[in-house]
């Protein structure tokens, strides 16, 4: 039997039971969720039928807390673009609701007090996660900051403090040397200095004069007022231009400042206390008003209220057009869980005054579909269980096989692509699909390994078949050269001797390429200094190519490697008869050596023509490649040594590079060498 029928057979029992499981529970949850949407409809009518009319409730006035005694400031919610340039026209809606600071608001002050020579009024507004002031002050002649000075509270400014998301106080100075944007910096418990000097780039603030004085808009983020949201701002008068010392101080606590800081609200204490007994276990009950403000809220250890804006705008919008609806979210700080959601409008004769949302988990729900799935999976773990363990043991046997064979096999190719001998692989005798590729792959391996070795004898074939004739032209070109011949036959026969000892070097070239990595298995290493050897070799090439002028940089005396030196002056041979065969007459071929690190780097580079990208990234392969170029046999000589100087450094452990010399000027092949550290 096939493993496809095997496959099929063993899992065909198993694929009806999920689905048919999957449909009945989905089935159960929709309509237990449907019948609590319903439920929570009429819950939020219930609570916007006891709010009915109560116009009272929904009035934007300031509440306050008897429990400090400081007021609370009402920030209103605003749903457009404010511009922080220090205007009111964005405020005109906000601005009625302002708060007017004077004597009663006074934290020290000089003797003579006037409140119509200095005082302020504030709205503050929020968007999104930013909280936006605009403040009004009243004051006959600003100071504004003098830049020679380092205190920041030598001038006209404004104070705020913030309780930050650990609970620590911190100060921040609004100040500006002119009217236009303001700095703000963090400063100490004293007002005098910044922490670090630099300014507050989160805060944006912008100071504006005005008929009576000067106006101050600015925007800080929510973050910096933390989940307290404790909060506040005070004006500072300096009124003398020589002393610069504050002479009235004004704030929204009228209090030195102390932790008891104005809480930041949007709530309704009143519509808190009606609603508080219409609560039910696990149930968040706002309510919001025209604005989406949210004027009360109570809540059952559930999600939080900002979850609801954030997420079901357009439920609530449906209900403050006077339509109920339902929607279901996933909260932020509980991604696995659904929350459904419920908005009744609350009506008035005069219209929509708000709405009720009523917020409430499915975890109950979801604890009746787990109760159901292990009823039903009681029926059915026996068969499920027996089905996936044969599965299993199945898929790992045959996981197993199909590893084995990928293993053997790739043990006989080496990194390079070439056969090694040949073992007997697994499943030869197996009646199946994996007996049937093993035995497919042994065939083919078979007949590879026979083409492999008939390519790999050939070079040592050709080497000697092609060099007989080429020794009888030879000698056949050296007798007629004793002959009386003319300058034009002279010519001829110099041009033919230059092809012969083309082709002599070319058969050389892959003969030892071909012979070469089963040479280098039986070399032994030593200690090499290269720096002395490749000076040496460098003083025997100048003498063996006076055509070529050889030049040699090193920046130590003694380099030394661990390898072989006979192998090494191969691989300079190869790289310097590539450097000599591309560079033309009378141009210089330079070779450098430095240490860089733990590894040396051997450089040869010549002028000449460039190596194009196509022909580089074809050297770059692994194995002898042969590259066809329009210069004849270019691509087959540096193909070739290429392919020597590469398996030479590899043996030693190192690594090739080929270039271009910058500007195209030539060709520079680097070899990278490890240190030798004795």
């Amino acid at each position: 039997m096939n493993l496809g029928k095997q496959l099929f057979l063993s899992g065909i029992g198993i694929l009806a039971l999920p689905w048919i499981g999957y449909q009945y529970l989905s089935d159960v949850g929709n309509f237990l969720i449907e019948g609590q949407e319903r439920t929570q409809l009429l819950a939020a009518q219930a609570v916007a039928s006891s709010l009915q009319n109560r116009n009272d409730l929904f009035e934007a006035k300031f509440e306050t807390e008897n429990t400090t005694g400081i007021s609370t400031l009402f920030a209103y919610p605003i749903d457009y673009l404010i511009k922080i340039d220090g205007y009111r026209l964005d405020w005109e809606e906000l601005a009625i609701n302002s708060t007017h600071y004077a004597s009663e608001n006074i934290i020290r002050s000089g003797l003579n007090y006037d409140p119509k020579a200095f005082s302020f009024q504030m709205a503050l507004g929020q968007r999104d996660k930013y909280l936006y002031a605009l403040i009004q002050v009243t004051d006959s002649s600003p100071i504004y900051r003098n830049a020679a000075y380092r205190r920041l509270d030598n001038n006209d400014h404004v104070q705020i403090v913030t309780l930050n998301q650990q609970g620590e106080m911190q100060r921040f100075i609004l100040t500006t040397q002119e009217p236009g944007p303001l700095t703000a910096y963090l400063v100490g418990p004293d007002w005098k200095y910044p922490v670090s000097g630099k300014p507050v780039t989160e805060i944006l603030g912008f100071w504006r004069q005005s008929r009576k004085g000067y106006n101050i808009e600015f925007r800080l983020p929510l973050s910096l007022i933390g989940d307290q949201k404790r909060f506040a701002v005070a004006v500072a008068d300096v009124v003398d231009d020589t002393k610069r010392e504050v002479q009235t101080l004004i704030g929204t606590v009228p209090t030195t400042w102390s932790t008891q800081l104005n809480r930041i609200e949007l709530r309704s204490p009143e519509l808190i206390h009606i609603i508080e007994g219409l609560k039910r276990p696990g149930a968040d009950i706002l309510v919001v008003d025209q604005f989406r403000r949210v004027r009360a809220h109570i809540t059952d250890n559930m999600y939080s209220s900002r979850a609801a804006r954030n997420r079901n705008e357009e439920a609530i919008r449906e209900a403050l057009n006077g339509h109920p609806a339902t929607q279901r979210f996933r909260p932020d700080n509980d991604a696995n869980s659904e929350v459904i959601m419920a908005a009744f409008p609350i009506r008035s004769e005069t219209g929509i005054l708000g709405a009720v949302i009523v917020e409430l988990a499915t975890d109950e729900i979801l604890s009746l579909q787990k109760e159901t799935l292990e009823n039903s999976a009681t029926q059915t773990a026996l068969v499920i269980t027996a089905i996936l363990a044969g599965l299993l043991i199945f898929s790992s046997r045959l996981t197993y096989r199909i590893k084995r064979l990928e293993n053997e096999i790739s043990a006989l190719i080496d990194n390079v692509g070439r056969l090694q001998p040949l073992q007997k692989i697994s499943y030869l005798q197996s009646r199946d699909e994996i007996g049937g590729l093993s035995r497919t792959i042994s065939s083919m391996l078979v007949q590879l390994k026979k083409y492999t070795d008939f390519l790999e004898h050939m070079p040592r074939t050709l080497k000697h078949e092609i060099n007989n004739p080429l020794n009888t032209i030879s000698t056949s070109f050296q007798n007629l050269a004793a002959c009386q011949l003319t300058e034009r036959q002279k010519t001829y026969i110099e041009s033919a001797r230059r092809g012969i000892n083309r082709l002599h070097s070319i058969t050389n070239s892959i003969a030892d390429a071909a012979n070469l990595e089963a040479a280098l298995k039986n070399e032994e290493f030593g200690p090499i200094n290269l720096s002395e050897l490749v000076r040496v070799y460098v003083d025997s090439c100048q003498h063996a190519n006076p055509s070529r002028h050889f030049e040699f940089v090193c920046t130590e005396p003694a380099i030394h490697i661990q390898g072989n030196s006979f192998r090494i002056e191969q691989l300079l041979d190869k790289l310097v008869d590539n450097a000599v065969e591309f560079s033309p007459l009378d141009s210089s071929i330079h070779l450098s050596l430095e240490s860089i690190g733990q590894s040396i780097l051997l450089a040869v580079a010549n002028q000449g023509p460039p190596i194009s990208d196509r022909i580089r990234r074809k050297l770059s392969e692994q194995g002898p490649r042969i590259q066809h170029s329009e210069s004849g046999d270019h691509g087959i000589h540096l193909g070739l040594g290429l392919f020597v100087v590469r398996t030479i450094a590899e043996h030693h452990g190192g690594e090739v590079n080929i270039g271009n010399k910058e500007g195209n000027q030539g060709v520079r092949v680097s070899v990278r060498f490890p240190l030798y550290s004795r």
